[in-house]
């Protein structure tokens, strides 16, 4: 896990240089080796798929960051409160993300939630 990790890092590297392209190459490394260990629900992937969605708000992808969000959701509510600072952060990225996308009603559902999540 260690290599995904790294890549994983890189990723981030390559998002704060601006190098959006390699970034989602990057992050796409990460989860691919994750899911080859057969560890893709867990909060490893749940972390690269926060990572890859705000790759894609920020490039201005809002739908495809949200699936990616709900999806990383579901990973983070299988290691239930493993690492409490996590699910809050996810789920603000996800409230987030729906209303840059103009989905008020589904971001106003998570807002109850994140709070919960303290």
């Amino acid at each position: 896990m260690a290599v995904a990790a790294s890549y994983n890092n890189y990723g981030v590297l390559h998002y704060n240089l601006g190098q959006y392209n390699e970034s989602e190459k990057d992050f796409t490394q990460a989860l691919d080796i994750i899911k080859s260990n057969k560890q893709d629900n867990g909060m490893p992937y749940a972390i690269v798929m926060n990572n890859k969605a705000m790759l894609f708000q920020s490039i201005g992808r809002n739908d495809l960051a949200a699936r990616i969000l709900e999806e990383s959701g579901y990973c983070f509510a299988q290691t239930g409160k493993q690492n409490i600072q996590e699910p809050p952060a996810f789920l603000s990225n996800l409230a987030l993300m729906y209303q840059q996308a103009g989905k008020y009603s589904e971001a106003e559902l998570i807002y109850p939630g994140f709070v919960n999540a303290f």
